[in-house]
């Protein structure tokens, strides 16, 4: 699990952010820079979510979100996220991008660092009322 201030996330003073948002942005980096935590990475996101990685690659739905997260951990040793900024489409908006950066730790040896800009497209579902991602564009450089 992150700590707290690992995932400061800056939030424009002039727009107001759902606390949904807030939380569930959160809980997606927690999960996804935890080793073992595909499934709480999956429950971020819809059933019919879609994932546009940095090489273009495209992953749909849920379990094929839990799958990559599984299966990325497999030559680290450590992820970390440090997302820094959040740009909302407006007004309680449930599309926005966040940039900051990433950092990797390869089993191997190897570290990276990176910048990163992700685009979040988010929806309640209808059934039970949870905020959750339908649409995640990642950039890196």
């Amino acid at each position: 699990m992150l700590a707290e201030d690992e995932h400061s996330l800056q939030y424009p003073d002039n727009v107001q952010i759902h606390e949904d948002i807030k939380g569930l942005i959160g809980r997606y980096y927690a999960a996804f820079d935890t080793c073992g935590g595909q499934d709480e990475c999956a429950q971020c996101f819809a059933e019919d979510a879609v994932i546009t990685a940095p090489n273009g690659v495209q992953i749909h739905g849920r379990e094929a979100v839990r799958s990559l997260h599984q299966k990325s951990w497999a030559s680290l040793s450590r992820r970390l996220h440090r997302p820094t900024k959040m740009f909302p489409f407006g007004n309680q908006s449930t599309e926005f991008v966040i940039i900051g950066t990433a950092e990797v730790w390869e089993k191997e040896g190897k570290y990276s660092k990176m910048n990163s800009a992700s685009h979040f497209r988010c929806r309640r579902d209808a059934a039970s009322g949870v905020m959750e991602i339908i649409s995640l564009n990642i950039w890196v450089s």
